[in-house]
């Protein structure tokens, strides 16, 4: 099987733990220090959170909250 990707958004340092929430997929950039929110309906990227403490990966918890 051959695989094809298409850059939606970056360039960024190292991005890790995306989740889906709503329309968005969220993600953390490590050397940023912040966690990034990709649309694909807009193909519009923004940050989403900025002071993670360079978090690595995000997750929802049992009530849906990131």
């Amino acid at each position: 099987m051959e695989w094809t990707f298409d850059r939606v958004a970056g360039p960024f340092g190292f991005t890790e733990g995306p989740v889906w929430v709503g329309d968005a997929l969220l993600f953390t950039d490590m050397p940023s220090d912040r966690a990034m929110s990709y649309n694909p309906k807009t193909e519009t990227c923004e940050e989403w959170w900025t002071g993670t403490n360079r978090a690595n990966g995000l997750t929802l918890d049992t009530e849906g909250r990131v």
